[in-house]
């Protein structure tokens, strides 16, 4: 299984909680478009935040292939929430062995601690709003893969 951990996209406040700008919804795009291209989305898992819910509908639209994929929001997934339930839930709702890809829409620091979580071992990017960081799971191993930014896409295996 491909798992696909994304920051939201640029944001700004608007009243008591933050919405994306015009430049976040356009940076989401691009890096959805970009992750079309290698990977078959299945599932968009967000943080109920306004920001996260945002983006996760801007990626389902920027999806070339798949568009079906279904958007859940997931409380687990805000700014405080732990990487292990994160993974646990994921696991328990869809099969290991597909092919096919899970995003999970969340913030700074969260992205940073699954992809710590996952692989301790690898130097952790600098999360830009609206980047990914692609994790391949087996037998409940991660191998990290690549790290997609709205202009750049670094392959690491």
């Amino acid at each position: 299984m491909i798992i696909i951990i994304m920051r939201h996209g640029q944001a700004a406040f608007c009243g008591a909680d933050r919405e994306l700008t015009a430049d976040g919804v356009d940076e989401v795009k691009k890096t959805a478009r970009n992750l079309c291209a290698h990977y078959s989305i299945k599932a968009i898992l967000c943080s109920p935040k306004t920001r996260a819910v945002q983006t996760a509908n801007a990626v389902k639209e920027a999806l070339v292939r798949n568009n079906e994929a279904e958007i859940e929001i997931l409380s687990d997934l805000t700014p405080s929430g732990e990487p292990d339930i994160c993974f646990d839930y994921v696991n328990a709702k869809f099969t290991e062995n597909s092919n096919d890809a899970i995003i999970l829409v969340s913030h700074i620091p969260l992205v940073q601690k699954m992809v710590e979580y996952a692989c301790p071992k690898v130097e952790i990017p600098l999360f830009v709003t609206g980047s990914a960081f692609i994790l391949e799971e087996e037998h409940g191993r991660f191998t990290a893969k690549a790290f997609f930014t709205p202009s750049s896409e670094i392959f690491l295996n």
